[in-house]
């Protein structure tokens, strides 16, 4: 029997019901540990809907090494047509890059995902290969309608990101305990840059559009705004921010959780919940540390603090810590990916 056949503990629902949305940085001693022990039992299972509005759209990019562009290609149109196209990038090594379509969180999109996931899967254990996440970006697309054309919505994200890049990074490294060894050169991190360009960028002299032009013109950022058209805020296709700090990954309980997290932390930042005061105050006593070989360690307050403010309930909760926490593994490896403990159930 494998892993993904054993029967999950679902205890901690009883701790945390799903629909409640219990503050969970109130939470001190033993009922934190409590919660961290009966998480680490739970495997988390890809869900029908994380509860996204359709006019919410997303795309994904797959990137994965191990088999070539070529091999991919008839794979997929062989068995799910052209809707996900293949392409070649080179900055895999015999790899391959496939591309969804625009999608909206439903059910049969995430089936798809998961077949497609598992096509890749089976097939490099028919020829014999390993799948390889080495230079691997999983980057996310969501469509800038989102946030549409209001500043402040657009400045409340900068804030976040710029507070809780630490979380977010670790987080996006998904089954790893550490980012791909060339994110440097793909993924930088902005947070300094969105700190220090801050109060600038937010003088009512200059457009929003100036703004996203300046910052998108640094496409190898964690973020890249380079998609954003602002006067198209209704046009979808295209017009999209795209997150490329994660890591690659075949797991779509994992593709699951990113979206996730990138959707909900851009619809806080337009909602009239977005509280300033606590941001305000994790912004201003952060540490000038933005190495993000740093980012691999845990930082469990300002998590618990994110997790409270971005999400509604229990369930999205549990969900975002799973993965933030990888059983609090943690690793100072800079060279090669390390993988953590596996906490999904495919």
């Amino acid at each position: 029997m494998n892993e993904d056949e054993l029967v999950n503990d679902f205890t901690i629902f009883k701790y945390l019901p799903p629909k409640d949305n219990c503050i969970l940085s109130n939470l001190k001693g033993y009922d934190l540990q409590e919660l961290f022990a009966l998480e680490n039992k739970y495997q988390l299972e890809l869900r029908d809907s994380i509860n996204l509005d359709c006019d919410n759209t997303f795309g994904l990019e797959i990137e994965f090494e191990g088999i070539n562009t070529v091999t991919t290609r008839l794979l997929l149109e062989r068995y799910f047509s052209e809707l996900w196209p293949v392409r070649c990038d080179s900055s895999l090594e015999r790899g391959a890059e496939i591309n969804s379509p625009i999608l909206v969180d439903n059910k049969a999109n995430w089936q798809m995902l998961k077949k497609i996931c598992n096509a890749v899967l089976k097939k490099a254990n028919s020829i014999n290969t390993n799948i390889s996440f080495k230079n691997a970006g999983g980057h996310v697309h969501i469509g800038s309608q989102i946030l549409g054309s209001d500043k402040k919505n657009w400045f409340n994200f900068f804030k976040l990101w710029a507070t809780y890049e630490n979380i977010i990074y670790r987080f996006s490294y998904g089954e790893f305990l550490n980012p791909r060894p060339k994110i440097f050169q793909y993924a930088a991190s902005m947070a300094e840059e969105l700190k220090n360009d801050y109060k600038y960028f937010k003088k009512p002299s200059i457009p929003l559009s100036e703004v996203l032009f300046q910052i998108g013109d640094m496409k190898n950022n964690a973020v890249n705004f380079g998609h954003v058209h602002l006067i198209s805020a209704v046009k979808k296709e295209g017009n999209t921010i795209e997150f490329r700090c994660p890591n690659g990954t075949l797991d779509p309980v994992i593709w699951q959780n990113n979206v996730n997290l990138f959707s909900k932390l851009l619809l806080y930042a337009k909602s009239t919940k977005f509280n300033d005061e606590i941001i305000d105050t994790r912004y201003k006593h952060n540490k000038k540390n933005y190495q993000i070989y740093s980012y691999n360690q845990i930082y469990l307050e300002q998590a618990l603090e994110l997790c409270d403010m971005i999400f509604d309930n229990n369930l999205d909760k549990i969900y975002f810590l799973r993965q933030y926490l990888k059983s609090f593994e943690t690793t100072l490896r800079i060279d090669k990916l390390i993988k953590c403990k596996k906490f999904t159930k495919k």
